[in-house]
């Protein structure tokens, strides 16, 4: 089992004990009810629509990392962005790049945003 199925299982568990403790209604004590039934179920719904969606988009964030510009070149992060898009063009068959690496490639520019990318994309390893 790779590691970062084993993080999307211990991040689910985290997500989903919460959940289940706070909406099934086996985990808490009887009170008298407040609302109608009909809102109560509706608020299980949309609590298990958050919880579903939640789990998704961690599965697509540990499992699915995203595409990584400096380790897959084996570039310097301080690489000016012309010389990543030359690289790139150079090892590709397509003559232009797609819409979203220009535009990435464009947001990398800026200092700020490639500390930005640094931060939550670039992993070193």
């Amino acid at each position: 089992m790779s590691s970062s199925l084993v993080k999307f299982y211990v991040s689910a568990i985290l997500i989903v004990a919460p959940w289940l403790y706070f909406t099934l209604p086996l985990s808490r004590v009887k009170k008298p009810q407040t609302g109608s039934a009909s809102t109560n179920q509706t608020r299980v719904w949309l609590a298990l629509l958050v919880a579903v969606h939640s789990l998704y988009a961690l599965f697509e964030l540990i499992v699915h990392a995203p595409y990584n510009i400096f380790t897959e070149l084996d570039v310097s992060i301080a690489e000016p962005s012309d010389v990543i898009r030359a690289i790139l063009l150079h090892s590709s068959s397509i003559p232009d790049l797609s819409p979203d690496l220009n535009a990435l490639l464009n947001r990398l520019r800026a200092f700020d945003m490639r500390e930005k990318y640094i931060l939550y994309v670039y992993d070193p390893s």
